[in-house]
């Protein structure tokens, strides 16, 4: 994370001859046409075909906007406070994850509240929206909604399935996730409420949320606009054990060790556009260097300069600046340091990067970039 419908209107000229032999005997009927005479035809002129659209990754190919399904108030009867909205067709991409999720078309509307946390709004409803991705909710649902979350299947839409937990993004409160899917579309709904509210009341809450999300899909008009193929990029082969000695010597510390993920990323509408071997995250580690991460998404490039990073609340970075550097093979950097660590936002190639990193000075970490990104692009 098949392709959009696009109705192309075209009539073929009619074509009729229409040949009258007057009889031979006796006077030519009124209105006979002349023995010999050349036969007629009659045309209708074809209308000029509807253009097809070219696919464009930063479009959001759902045909609507979030205000179709809630608003703010709507929004806040189901997560039990005031709730403000974010996200949408025009949602700024401010993380290498918003940019992949606008480059497979999908989109994802956030209504969220109560205080904030590291890792968001302690209330919120979220629905993300992924066109043409039915079999892809068929392939994935085992594994977001295991057994033993004893899910409730099939209440919504033509196929779906939700469950509900104590405990919320700050460890209080009733959450719950769902899935579902109307025609090809695939949504996943997540939902957080503050305490107090009983199991009873969130799992009606969620399947009002679900029930609203299947007429809004089910009324939708079709998509018209072509999905983006996704170029090939660096994500995959950059990610790997041959990459350690280029990464040695670049950051010139010869005892980093690539840390080997156990774990995957749990594909929903939500993280659509990290599937497909477009996207991969791995980090080496070393005495001097606590950990050196890389994001890498193919494709992604097209979101600079016009990328707007955000420092998330729990970064060591929390309150530094991005500002634009030039790193030599970037052709966008944005880079954010707070003493000696560093976090980078680059386009290299068809590629967007994001690094992690320590550095004593600002011409110690260019320079460190300046190599990596070497790196990344003699891998593409």
């Amino acid at each position: 994370m098949t392709r959009g419908g696009i109705l192309v209107l075209g009539a073929a000229a009619a074509t009729v001859a229409i040949l009258l032999a007057g009889c031979a005997t006796g006077s030519a009927s009124p209105g006979a046409t002349d023995p010999g005479t050349a036969a007629t035809t009659a045309s209708t002129p074809t209308p000029a075909s509807t253009p097809k659209p070219e696919a464009d990754p930063s479009q959001v190919r759902v045909p609507f906007d979030c205000d179709a399904l809630y608003t703010e108030a709507t929004a806040k009867t189901l997560v039990g406070t005031t709730v403000k909205a974010s996200g949408g067709r025009t949602a700024p991409t401010n993380d290498i994850r918003a940019v992949a999720e606008r480059q497979a078309g999908a989109m994802i509307c956030t209504w969220g509240g109560g205080h904030q946390t590291e890792f968001g709004p302690t209330a919120y409803l979220s629905i993300a929206i992924a066109p043409e991705a039915a079999s892809s909710y068929d392939s994935n649902l085992a594994a977001n909604q295991p057994a033993k979350n004893h899910p409730v299947a099939n209440t919504a839409g033509d196929k779906s399935s939700y469950y509900c937990k104590n405990g919320g993004v700050d460890s209080s409160g009733y959450s719950c996730s769902g899935e579902l899917v109307v025609g090809d579309y695939w949504a996943s709904i997540s939902m957080t409420h503050l305490l107090p509210v009983t199991p009873a009341a969130m799992a009606k809450n969620v399947q009002q949320a679900m029930d609203k999300t299947a007429a809004t899909l089910a009324s939708a008009p079709p998509i018209t606009l072509p999905a983006w193929p996704v170029p090939a990029g660096p994500a995959k082969a950059f990610c790997s054990d041959q990459t350690t000695a280029k990464v040695r010597t670049a950051m010139g510390q010869p005892t980093l060790t690539r840390y080997k993920s156990t774990s995957s990323i749990a594909i929903t509408a939500a993280t659509i556009g990290l599937a497909n071997g477009v996207y991969a995250d791995c980090f080496w580690t070393g005495p001097k260097e606590p950990a050196l991460d890389f994001s890498i998404l193919d494709g992604g490039s097209w979101a600079f300069p016009g990328i707007t990073p955000a420092i998330p609340v729990d970064s060591v970075n929390y309150g530094a600046r991005f500002m634009s550097w030039t790193v030599p093979g970037a052709s966008t950097a944005l880079v954010a340091c707070n003493k000696n660590s560093c976090e980078a936002f680059l386009a290299v190639r068809h590629a967007a990067v994001q690094i992690d990193l320590n550095g004593s000075s600002r011409a110690d970490v260019a320079a460190k970039l300046a190599k990596l990104v070497a790196i990344i692009k003699s891998t593409s």
